[in-house]
């Protein structure tokens, strides 16, 4: 959706923040990547990780 700013039936109801970061895509000012799931920082928050992969994800963070 990022890439392609045809909408449809379909996209009418997407939240504003998502045309924010459609706008910022088109503008060239961000770019999505892929992510694997293995890579995603939010596991840390929502799901219950083994401890070296907990030792690992919030290392990860940029907390100062």
């Amino acid at each position: 959706m990022a890439a392609n700013s045809v909408f449809n039936a379909r996209t009418r109801h997407i939240k504003l923040d998502y045309h924010f970061v459609r706008e910022k895509v088109a503008l060239g000012s961000h770019q999505v990547c892929f992510v694997p799931s293995i890579d995603q920082p939010a596991d840390l928050f929502t799901k219950a990780l083994h401890k070296l992969r907990h030792q690992h994800m919030s290392s990860n963070l940029c907390i100062l």
